[in-house]
């Protein structure tokens, strides 16, 4: 491993140190996660929190890194994936006719709620598979995403939770109700 004030070599990760990327303030990975190249910023301040990251990143246990927090709590102004999220609502409740209602502060209400876990499920969010997901792929499994619990209701603070993607396509055309047949039909067989 060879070390200098800027990067360090971990394996096959490089992890730049804060102020010698995109960012002043955390080291930045950079290297090929599940046959995806990556960079992104840790949200660790120190080389000893960067490298357990990376080690937890190998051993596929991602979930309770600071990349994962940053889905169960916020700080200051509504994190930029909640903003998308927000912005995506609104053009759906535009496009559909729906009542739309929400603002920073409820999806701050409801990020806190959920914390950092899938309302439905309760697994925790992540950027990233354990899973080999395609590459083409742009969608995330394990991200978050808002779910209108009645979908007539529209986008209101009340009436939203955030769930895994992968839950709210499931549920997008039959709800709930087939999933959870589907997700008992899969325990009861126990298939992998």
């Amino acid at each position: 491993m060879s070390e200098t004030p800027e990067r360090v070599r971990y394996g096959a990760y490089t992890l730049y140190a804060p102020g010698t990327r995109k960012n002043n303030r955390y080291w930045t990975l950079r290297g090929v996660y599940s046959g995806r190249e990556i960079e992104m910023s840790l949200k660790c301040g120190s080389l000893d929190d960067a490298r357990a990251f990376v080690d937890r990143l190998l051993a596929h246990d991602v979930t309770d890194t600071p990349l994962a927090s940053e889905y169960a709590t916020t700080r200051g102004p509504v994190p930029a994936w909640a903003r998308k999220l927000i912005e995506g609502a609104q053009w759906r409740s535009k496009k559909h006719g729906l009542p739309f209602t929400l603002s920073g502060g409820d999806i701050v209400a409801v990020i806190h709620r959920a914390g950092g876990r899938c309302e439905i499920t309760g697994i925790p969010f992540s950027k990233y598979s354990k899973y080999n997901v395609r590459r083409s792929s742009r969608r995330r499994p394990f991200a978050p995403s808002l779910d209108r619990i009645v979908p007539e209701r529209g986008y209101t603070r009340d009436n939203c939770r955030l769930v895994l993607l992968a839950v709210n396509i499931a549920m997008s055309d039959w709800g709930l109700p087939v999933l959870m047949e589907i997700a008992s039909a899969l325990v009861r067989n126990g298939k992998d």
